[in-house]
């Protein structure tokens, strides 16, 4: 870090050049700030600009507007159109202040934020607060205590610093000067805004804690990124970058403004913000998703990711190593996978202040990359409930909100962007059973909870909730949107706005389908009133409706839907295809499972391979006498080396008991997640009722990704 003795060199240099013409305007002439007008106390000044000087070297970082001053490296520097990093050192110097006060005791507080610190390894070192009696190349600085905090905020509202003490020889002085003092290396810029500075008779509170406070459980990040601080030790280089949605470790990058990526030594910690872990809970745990891609370039990388848990981020000393394995990715794409639940060690529960640090290291001669996502961390072990199913008339699962997956009610989380981030946690206040919704309010933008995708036949359906205010009145609106190619079509269709008072109150509404519709189901808390509001109870009816490939109401006597010709789009429904799970190891939930992009997909993968084995069974078919013909479309993955036939197979059988192997032609490669259509006859089977059912295994050596996106029989 660069010192500020240049300061008081600066000082005494104006002296010798205050009679040029040619002085800049921003360099600070010591005559004009003798102390011939000293302000008194109580002291303010809105924006640091009327009477405030600004000293520096080379490049001035500080600029004064009309209702704040900024302090920044990152500028349109000698008439450039365009912002550009400079290194940049200098302070802003208060007028003379007369601290003179019978309480002897003053403080000083301000307005502000520091953004863009993840750009600056060591930022809290360039913001600094000094005190001097005397500006002349013979003064003192004095070091105000100051704890400066990276706003967490994405916009430019500031925050309050506390009321700061001023050190005891700066207290009864005749006049006093203060300084903000501003440094940022050439690569990289905070910006420093301040505003409404203040000072007066009495005490400080030196410790005005993190702006905004600790965060409560239960907390999300979706991105780790605001909020989230990087930690580098002096002279290491920084693996970590926070991206809009993602943050990323790596040593390979483009360093020293270099157009080509290369590797170097890298180590950095990624650090939560503070977290409150009161709870009546018997644990605190988290959750994340995460890839680790080119784990073959390091030798060892597995000792280069770790977890760690902490009060005080500035002492390595007291951080203890969380339990977790990282698992390397297998997947050719930047798709990101559950980590598990990570539970915090009993030191860390009923503590104000929390953090939880993602500790990173690549050598220069390789490097892995860890990317990361969706951070959760919630009161509780995580622990999924039963798997839930729809209930008698109702259509959907987990209406109730008894079965849980750390802080996502299961089921009730789309692949879309009809749920809104974070606005759905677990709450103990239910209507009936022992847990609810909570969906968050927000006074800026309506929130949203949505249920997972589902595809509905023409009808009328009829929506029920119980709902209950967390304050005084919340507001709900209930409805639905339509979804197309798994994405948003449409605008969202609600019903009606109902008010919601603190107690549970029933909620009815209904909507009309004129055709087949994919649809998320969605609650919206708009922020008219911004109050959290509690979800339970949750029903979808009809009676002349029902869910494509599902149960249906009766209708007259006709082709079933599974005749011949039959076909089935397995990104829209299950249908009444059924899973058989004959071997599924502790530590995996499913193998297969219905995905609105991909349709049926089977993997015996979770972190690691598994040994499974587990079946996809067609309802019954009766085959035409004239024989039939089967055609789907199916994708696999991960195949390597292993042979096909001891991985997915498709069988046939008439009593679901003996089975008959299939010649279904091509198989996809193994290789890719590329979409292959293949066929298979099914004349052997003319005249019979028979059974279709694909057979998928796995080892602890290797599982394969299959994939069947639709299917027909003619």
């Amino acid at each position: 870090m660069k010192k500020i003795k240049f300061l008081f060199a600066l000082c005494a240099a104006c002296i010798l050049l205050a009679s040029c013409s040619d002085v800049p305007m921003p360099y600070l002439d010591p005559k004009k700030v003798v102390p011939s007008n000293v302000k008194t106390l109580p002291y303010t000044s809105s924006s640091l600009s009327t009477d405030w000087t600004m000293m520096y070297e080379n490049n001035n970082p500080w600029s004064q507007g009309g209702t704040y001053t900024q302090a920044t490296g990152y500028q349109k520097w000698d008439g450039s159109e365009t912002k550009s990093n400079k290194e940049v050192e200098g302070v802003l110097v208060s007028p003379a202040i007369s601290t003179k006060t019978d309480s002897n005791a003053v403080y000083l507080m301000f307005d502000y934020t520091i953004k863009y610190t993840n750009n600056v390894s060591g930022w809290e070192k360039y913001h600094k607060i000094y005190g001097t009696t005397d500006l002349s190349e013979n003064g003192k600085l004095v070091e105000i205590p100051f704890t400066p905090e990276a706003s967490p905020y994405t916009d430019w509202t500031l925050y309050s610093s506390g009321k700061l003490s001023l050190p005891e020889e700066l207290v009864n002085q005749d006049s006093i000067y203060v300084l903000f003092y501003f440094y940022a290396p050439a690569n990289a810029s905070t910006t420093w805004e301040l505003q409404s500075f203040e000072i007066g008779e009495g005490h400080g509170s030196d410790n005005p804690g993190p702006i905004g406070g600790s965060k409560t459980l239960p907390y999300e990040s979706s991105n780790l990124n605001n909020d989230w601080s990087i930690q580098v030790n002096d002279g290491a280089n920084n693996p970590w970058s926070q991206g809009g949605t993602y943050t990323l470790a790596t040593g390979y990058q483009k360093w020293d403004g270099s157009d080509t990526k290369s590797n170097k030594d890298v180590e950095g910690y990624l650090v939560s913000p503070a977290i409150n872990t009161t709870t009546d809970s018997s644990c605190v745990s988290f959750t994340f998703d995460y890839t680790i891609k080119y784990t073959n370039n390091v030798s060892g990388w597995e000792a280069y990711h770790k977890l760690y848990a902490t009060t005080d981020p500035s002492d390595p000393n007291s951080y203890v190593q969380l339990t977790w394995t990282p698992e390397a990715s297998q997947y050719t794409d930047w798709t990101l996978y559950p980590s598990g639940t990570v539970t915090l060690p009993e030191q860390f529960k009923n503590k104000e202040s929390v953090y939880v640090l993602f500790y990173f290291y690549a050598p220069a001669a390789g490097s892995t990359t860890w990317e990361l996502e969706n951070f959760k961390i919630f009161a509780g072990s995580g622990k999924v409930g039963p798997d839930p199913k729809p209930v008698g008339d109702n259509l959907i699962a987990n209406g109730d909100f008894e079965s849980w997956n750390g802080n996502d009610a299961v089921g009730w989380k789309s692949s879309t962007t009809a749920s809104s981030s974070g606005a759905v946690s677990q709450s103990t206040d239910a209507h009936g059973g022992n847990y609810s919704a909570c969906l968050a309010g927000a006074s800026a933008q309506n929130k949203r909870m949505a249920y997972k995708e589902i595809t509905l036949l023409p009808g009328t359906y009829n929506i029920k909730f119980w709902a209950k205010s967390t304050g005084d009145k919340s507001t709900v609106n209930p409805g639905y949107v339509a979804v197309v190619d798994g994405k948003v079509s449409g605008s969202y269709v609600y019903t009606a706005y109902t008010d919601i008072p603190n107690q549970w109150t029933e909620v009815s509404k209904s909507f009309t389908l004129a055709s087949t519709t994919t649809v998320n189901l969605v609650i919206m808390n708009p922020k008219t009133t911004g109050v959290n509001v509690l979800i339970d109870d949750y029903e979808l009816t009809t009676s002349n409706g029902g869910i494509d490939g599902g149960d249906t109401p009766p209708t007259p006597p006709g082709p079933s839907d599974n005749s011949i010709p039959y076909s089935i789009t397995f990104t829209s429904t299950q249908g009444d295809w059924t899973i058989n799970d004959v071997n599924i190891a502790t530590g995996l939930n499913y193998v297969w499972q219905q995905n609105s992009s991909y349709g049926m997909k089977a993997s015996g993968y979770y972190q690691k391979a598994f040994d499974t084995e587990s079946w996809l069974i067609s309802p019954q078919f009766e085959i035409p006498t004239s024989g039939a013909t089967m055609t789907l479309s199916h994708a696999m993955n991960y195949l390597s080396s292993m042979n096909r036939a001891d991985c997915i197979e498709c069988k046939v059988s008439t009593d679901k008991t003996n089975w008959t192997t299939i010649d279904l032609s091509p198989w996809p490669a193994g290789s890719d997640f590329n979409f292959v259509d293949a066929t298979a006859s099914l004349a052997k089977y003319a005249g019979q009722k028979i059974y279709i059912g694909f057979q998928y295994k796995s080892t602890s050596a290797g599982a394969v990704t299959y994939e069947i996106k639709s299917l027909s029989i003619k």
